[in-house]
């Protein structure tokens, strides 16, 4: 076997040199880097809890544990936060699910803008390596022509130190549905009984409207004097009239201290004639406040100007429950279920009781609150009504799985989450 033999050494077969050189290899210290792929637990086996996403907007568990869900509407930009809690060696991090499809509707697709100052991958983007506890952020854009739905998406961080660690927290991405654009007025105008303005749409163009007073209406007339107010007047002064003419004819008739009494004529004393002509007075008086009772103008009720309540966004995570009085998220409710929009319907039968439990006392409104957050306020608040957080609870629970997830709702499912809502207003008073 040849055999490397340097000047003043002693002869060493090749193979036992290329084994000492493989086993020094070996021993070396390995690096990981952010670019060694997005499934960092297949090297980095070790678990480590060194990192928790910030910035989200509220939580669900229509998944398997609790998922931090973050909302945006198409053409915005969200920022994941990302906050590391043991950053005691080197890490890197991988944001996976970039082009996710959606969990209520497969055929949606995630459309999105990644954010600049992380490293493109093929089928992530990476940050890194970094070190120490600081705080993080992926900005990520969300198109304008992506579907309405909800994303899972996957932050992984990996290291190395105390052996190769790793962790992975999946999150929900919210793309919501965009509201149609409120039309603008602009130039109004009003010339005599014309109204004129111009709308201009979103796709550019402008429209002149015009509109022509109907006969009988007027645009900011001031208010005719009250009839009945009116005819009222007159009948006071009418009454005082009478008032006044009675008294001077009781005067007139009222014999004179210093005339001697005059002899009865016709059978009848003058005290007996002062009486009948009172009497006759009296009912004078009461025929004509009859008559002006029965030919009374009626009194019409007040004209309340009715106010258009608008009916919000029920896709909006941030829509408050005190928006609306109960009567009306109820009548959306039913109104949606009529329409078999039965996901719709849940919302406004749950934004209904938790405006109740809110008006009791039993829960504190607040936008930034999840459901489960109101659960907990609940539970500590009704214990004197130890059956309301249980159907509360109930509830909520079907609540955010039709919302969240994928569950196939019906006419009969609505209408038993409507009855535990009818039970718990009962309870609650």
């Amino acid at each position: 076997m040849e055999c490397l033999r340097p000047a003043g050494t002693r002869q060493l077969p090749i193979l036992t040199v290329l084994a000492s050189l493989l086993l020094d290899l070996a021993m070396l210290p390995v690096q990981a880097h952010v670019g060694s792929g997005a499934n960092c637990v297949s090297c980095h086996s070790s678990a480590r809890n060194a990192m928790s996403l910030t910035g989200f907007q509220l939580t669900t568990n229509v998944s398997t544990g609790s998922l931090k869900v973050y909302s945006v509407a198409p053409g915005e930009t969200v920022p994941i936060g990302i906050q590391v809690t043991d950053g005691r060696n080197e890490y890197g991090f991988a944001m996976v699910g970039l082009d996710a499809t959606g969990t209520q509707d497969p055929t949606h697709k995630l459309l999105t803008k990644a954010d600049a100052t992380w490293t493109k991958r093929t089928s992530y983007y990476s940050l890194g390596p970094k070190s120490g506890n600081q705080s993080w952020t992926f900005r990520l854009g969300v198109l304008t022509n992506t579907p309405p739905d909800l994303y899972v998406l996957s932050l992984r961080i990996a290291g190395d130190g105390s052996g190769r660690w790793s962790e992975q927290e999946s999150f929900l991405v919210e793309v919501r549905r965009t509201a149609p654009p409120v039309p603008q007025l602009t130039q109004p105008t009003r010339n005599g009984t014309t109204f004129a303005c111009r709308v201009t749409t979103v796709a550019g163009f402008t429209y002149a409207l015009e509109t022509q007073r109907e006969p009988g209406f007027a645009f900011r007339q001031p208010r005719e004097p009250d009839a009945t107010a009116t005819q009222e007047n007159w009948i006071l002064r009418t009454l005082r009239a009478i008032a006044h003419l009675i008294d001077d004819f009781l005067e007139w008739i009222r014999p004179k201290k210093d005339k001697p009494p005059e002899l009865p004529t016709a059978g009848l004393s003058p005290q007996a004639t002062q009486n009948i002509l009172i009497g006759l007075a009296v009912v004078l008086v009461l025929g004509l406040g009859f008559y002006l009772y029965r030919n009374r103008r009626p009194s019409l009720p007040p004209t309340v100007a009715a106010t258009a309540i608008p009916v919000p966004d029920l896709t909006r995570e941030d829509l408050r429950p005190d928006a609306l009085p109960e009567a009306s998220w109820l009548a959306l409710a039913d109104k949606y279920a009529a329409r078999g929009e039965f996901r719709l319907a849940l919302r406004a039968l749950h934004l209904a009781g938790l405006r109740r439990l809110g008006e009791r006392g039993l829960i504190s409104i607040a936008t930034t609150k999840s459901g489960g957050e109101y659960g907990r306020e609940l539970e500590r608040r009704s214990r004197p009504l130890p059956a309301v957080f249980p159907l509360f609870s109930t509830n909520l629970r079907r609540f955010e799985e039709a919302w969240y997830g994928f569950h196939e709702l019906d006419p009969a499912a609505v209408s038993t989450v409507r009855q535990r809502w009818e039970e718990i207003r009962s309870r609650v008073g």
